[in-house]
């Protein structure tokens, strides 16, 4: 499954009633979107994926933001899903462009989360971990060029 969740009243879509971007109140909204992933939870099989791409939201002159994307985490990981990875995809908005947004010259958001979670298949934790390789003559000359005084600064700060 692969889903762009609606932000809250970031963006309405239509007037319907059960649209999830008229909702006002970001606690019913997340109490929603928290159905919906059951739903998905439901669906999904064992051992299968649940992309989340989403965007935290800020609360116009409140200068407050809403970090959905840890709120979806907490949502998923509560349901049951595993959280296997996280991306961050940086994007470029169009228009007038100001990274530093608005006075008080608050950052624009210019990412979005893509969080993948999965649902376990139940014997994820009985699978050893892949054995970490290094090249040979990489560790070599490692050990042959540095110190543990290399580790440091001049100063022997890390």
């Amino acid at each position: 499954v692969i889903t762009d969740i609606p932000y809250a009243s970031m963006i309405q879509y239509s007037q319907e009633k059960n649209d999830l971007s008229t909702l006002e109140d970001y606690n019913a909204f997340i109490k929603e979107i928290k159905k919906a992933f059951e739903e998905i939870w439901r669906v999904l099989k064992k051992g299968k994926y649940c992309i989340v791409f989403v965007a935290d939201y800020r609360i116009g002159a409140s200068r407050k933001i809403l970090p959905v994307h840890s709120d979806v985490i907490q949502i998923m990981r509560d349901i049951g899903f595993t959280l296997f990875d996280i991306y961050i995809w940086r994007y470029y908005r169009s228009g007038s462009f100001r990274p530093f947004g608005k006075f008080p010259y608050q950052a624009m958001n210019v990412h979005i989360y893509i969080l993948c979670f999965y649902k376990p298949a139940g014997d994820e934790n009985e699978k050893p971990n892949r054995p970490i390789r290094y090249r040979k003559r990489l560790i070599e000359k490692i050990q042959r060029n540095s110190t543990e005084a290399d580790l440091f600064n001049q100063k022997g700060e890390i």
